[in-house]
């Protein structure tokens, strides 16, 4: 177990020590010294920051029982996380239990959370071996079960010694595997070629990426994006390609019989980056498309009888990568101004409450100049939504969402956060 007690963090130099959770004492070496959280609390919450916006990062987490009130600094303080690039982190329910996946160092390990920076190693798997990669991907089904997935492509020519005869397609390969979360073990894996529609096989179109299932009724469904070679110049990789909003459907737990779904409503990608994308409600699943579309999916098919254009009901065009749905159709999802762009300069990111019942979505008094691209996790509990929210470099505080509140000033600030430049949270697991 790793913590920060004496490395102090070059990129938070100009952060203020917050007394409330990071005051130091003057007689002991400037060790932080935190009052105790009650880790027999019902709901612990791990609050997760990384070090930098891009891929090669420090991922640090502190677990509190209490994000109402206070100030929240990583200034010096909290439990590294494991990881080659930036952490992809889970939680039970309960928050007791963290899950991490080493992105980039291909193992998958589980912690027990004692609270404050006191996390306690359980189980490390490699799973690179199995998986085919060290940069697979996960998604955390409930606290029983994950699933774990990686797309391997390769560019298939006439003359299979010969990369310089003629390009004939790109060949795209799905692995997917079951995780025990208790043990970390991996108990099924399946490899096959990636199915495609016809129209996608006439476009020489290809699935490149996978991520973010849901799983209903005996099938999962795998959010899906879609990629395109340069025929003349294999190597490269054609920009702006337009498909429709796709999804990988197999059998669960089996991880069999795969087939792919499609829908005439929107285009893009739906496997979320790194965000939750499909949720279970009312015996469906509702998935959000990269274009701001919130999807219904059942019995194995995209349901187009249903339609909610989150632009449409916003008044702007937006782009989106996840959602979490926190009760009784209600969510939250985050967007950008596509007039603006989804880049960290732009800072154009927002939140949207979202309303699965009546197709309507409320753009959410945040603050402004947010980026929230590599933002993970946010967490439910009681019919709220906890999120931590700052612009990059800047303080900025936990918003507590009311999901019985449909107005767009339907929340509370809760305790204030603190990050260095460079720096940004990414999620309350």
């Amino acid at each position: 177990m790793k913590k920060r007690e004496h490395v102090f963090l070059p990129l938070m130099a100009g952060v203020l020590i917050t007394a409330s959770l990071i005051s130091c004492d003057k007689k002991d070496d400037n060790i932080p010294n935190i009052p105790v959280t009650d880790i027999n609390a019902p709901t612990l919450f791990n609050v997760v920051l990384s070090t930098s916006t891009t891929g090669n990062t420090e991922t640090y987490v502190q677990a509190l029982d209490n994000v109402e009130t206070g100030a929240i600094s990583f200034n010096n303080y909290g439990f590294e996380i494991p990881s080659t690039r930036t952490a992809r982190v889970y939680a039970s329910q309960n928050g007791k239990t963290l899950y991490n996946l080493n992105y980039g160092g291909g193992t998958i390990l589980n912690y027990a959370v004692k609270g404050l920076q006191q996390y306690e190693q359980l189980n490390e798997t490699n799973v690179a071996p199995i998986i085919g990669t060290e940069y697979p991907r996960w998604t955390k089904l409930n606290d029983q079960n994950a699933l774990l997935h990686n797309v391997k492509t390769d560019n298939i020519y006439a003359d299979p010694t010969n990369e310089n005869s003629k390009y004939i397609y790109t060949e795209s390969k799905s692995s997917l595997a079951n995780i025990d979360l208790a043990t970390m073990a991996v108990n099924d894996y399946i490899t096959f070629e990636t199915p495609l529609s016809e129209e996608d096989t006439k476009e020489n179109l290809y699935i490149s990426r996978i991520d973010a299932p849901a799983v209903l009724n005996g099938k999962a469904y795998y959010g899906v994006t879609k990629s395109k070679k340069n025929p003349e110049k294999p190597s490269e990789t054609v920009k702006g390609i337009v498909y429709q909003a796709t999804s990988l459907v197999v059998d669960y737990p089996s991880l069999k019989n795969p087939k792919v779904i499609s829908t005439a409503l929107t285009t893009g990608s739906t496997y979320g980056y790194r965000v939750p994308v499909a949720h279970v409600y009312n015996d469906a699943i509702y998935q959000i498309s990269s274009t701001g579309f919130m999807l219904k999916m059942k019995d194995g098919a995209y349901d187009d009888s249903y339609v909610f254009d989150i632009s449409k009901s916003l008044g702007f065009e937006v782009g989106t990568l996840g959602w979490f749905h926190v009760a009784d159709g209600i969510g939250y999802c985050t967007f950008y101004d596509k007039a603006k762009g989804n880049s960290e300069e732009a800072a154009a990111w927002g939140v949207a409450r979202v309303d699965l019942n009546t197709q309507t979505a409320i753009k959410m008094d945040v603050p402004d100049k947010l980026y929230l691209f590599q933002y993970q996790m946010a967490k439910a509990v009681n019919g709220k939504l906890y999120m931590a929210l700052a612009p990059i470099g800047s303080q900025g505080g936990v918003y507590i969402f009311d999901a019985k509140d449909a107005s767009s000033k339907g929340f509370k600030k809760g305790a204030s956060i603190q990050t260095g430049a460079g720096a940004s949270y990414i999620g309350i697991f």
